[in-house]
């Protein structure tokens, strides 16, 4: 094993909402990549958990991930970084940690917008982590926060477009052409940014997935070495990363 001085990343969410940010960290590493994604599937979705056991979750998956030589975590999941961040900084003070949320805020840092609605997941909500960011910087004169606490399940289950979208229609409607822009609180979310689009009739949407090439900078170049662990089945997985994202990456169940 190399020194622990070089950085060993992990891309850690609950499912496919992590791929969607390794895979937008691959393309602005240019396949130049070398990192560990962990997707916790076994225990999708984490937005509708109580913090407590949040935090109890990733303690247990931080210290798999710190056998297997990591020491640098990105929290590709919004409710992670909303609610389990700091305690993980905490109690792993040797691994350094990076939440998606600022990262996510800072798209829109001094622009004073007139209305952005955040969706998010319930434990991301309840947790105002997004209102705080976007205060901190300068996002919006107004925020208006709703959750969104099946869709996430419907992504994770492979639920029709259909099936999706009626959901998504019937939770929005109410919000069509009422904001400047809307955050896409969650990863997995990013994967049907369109159709949210569609119906709230909002030009500007915020995803993670654009928040991360600040972050590729300061990773090494290093030829591609990209494993994805899951807690699920890693069979589907595998098929499903090339269906969603065209990647074809290594996958491996692993049993937490």
């Amino acid at each position: 094993m190399s020194g622990m001085s070089e950085k060993r990343l992990a891309v850690v969410d609950s499912g496919y909402g992590g791929i969607s940010i390794l895979n937008s960290l691959y393309q602005a590493k240019n396949g130049r990549l070398q990192a560990l994604c962990f997707a916790d599937q076994k225990n999708v979705p984490y937005g509708n958990r109580q913090s407590e056991e949040i935090i109890a979750i990733m303690s247990k998956n931080v210290k798999w991930l710190q056998n297997q030589g990591i020491n640098e975590v990105l929290l590709a999941c919004n409710t992670t970084s909303a609610v389990a961040l700091e305690q993980l900084r905490l109690d792993f003070p040797q691994i350094s940690f990076t939440g998606i949320i600022d990262m996510t805020s800072s798209l829109l840092e001094n622009q004073e917008l007139e209305r952005v609605l955040v969706l998010a997941t319930a434990a991301t909500i309840k947790s105002q982590a997004y209102r705080y960011s976007l205060m901190k910087f300068k996002a919006a004169k107004e925020i208006v926060e709703k959750a969104l606490p099946e869709l996430v399940d419907l992504i994770e289950s492979l639920a029709s477009e259909k099936a999706i979208y009626n959901y998504l229609k019937r939770e929005l409607a109410e919000y069509k052409k009422a904001f400047s822009a809307i955050i896409l609180g969650c990863t997995h979310y990013a994967l049907v940014k369109d159709m949210i689009k569609e119906i709230c009739q909002c030009e500007r949407i915020i995803d993670s997935n654009m928040a991360v090439y600040d972050f590729a900078a300061g990773l090494p170049n290093k030829q591609e070495q990209v494993v994805i662990y899951t807690s699920g089945d890693a069979a589907v997985l595998k098929k499903q990363q090339y269906k969603l994202f065209g990647t074809d990456f290594q996958v491996e169940h692993v049993d937490l």
